[in-house]
């Protein structure tokens, strides 16, 4: 009786293990796609908006002059959030210090914010009156999906 319990058990315990969670279709957790993901955006986008050689290289640009801006300013906030974690779980908060840093985080967020409308707006300007319609309707599909790619709500992870 306890060999076909225990044998039942372990059946069980194999076969569900060996069954793709909602997770199958996220990355592993470590897995480097954000290059590849960005170049397969990027491809959509183009192809989407039916963009020309000389735009997608102006928008290229736009983008990597983007990305410099917001290196520094991710790499500080990251910086604060980790200090925030520290002060957060320490034996006595100092919650001075906490709402300071939440200031500092608020006013680089706010920055990041308005480099990003700025430029989206520059995006913008490189399209034609049709290209406009489709990016404006695309773009209110950004959230979760659209910024983390395959790492939305439905993965048990966010790293």
């Amino acid at each position: 009786m306890k060999t076909t319990l225990l044998g039942l058990i372990i059946l069980i315990a194999l076969s569900t293990s060996a069954q793709p969670g909602n997770n199958a279709n996220c990355p592993r957790k470590g897995q480097n796609q954000g290059e590849n993901f960005k170049e397969r955006k990027a491809d959509r986008m183009a192809e989407m908006l039916s963009l020309t050689e000389e735009q997608t290289k102006q928008i290229e640009k736009l983008q990597l002059e983007n990305q410099k801006k917001m290196l520094p300013l991710r790499n500080d906030l990251n910086e604060k959030q980790a200090r925030m974690k520290t002060l957060e779980t320490a034996e006595t908060p100092d919650l001075k210090a906490i709402n300071s840093l939440i200031d500092e985080m608020a006013v680089i967020k706010t920055k990041m914010a308005k480099d990003r409308a700025a430029n989206h707006q520059e995006v913008r300007k490189l399209l034609n009156e049709e290209q406009r319609i489709k990016f404006d309707m695309h773009a209110g599909k950004r959230g979760m999906g659209g910024r983390n790619g395959m790492r939305g709500k439905n993965c048990m992870y966010n790293n």
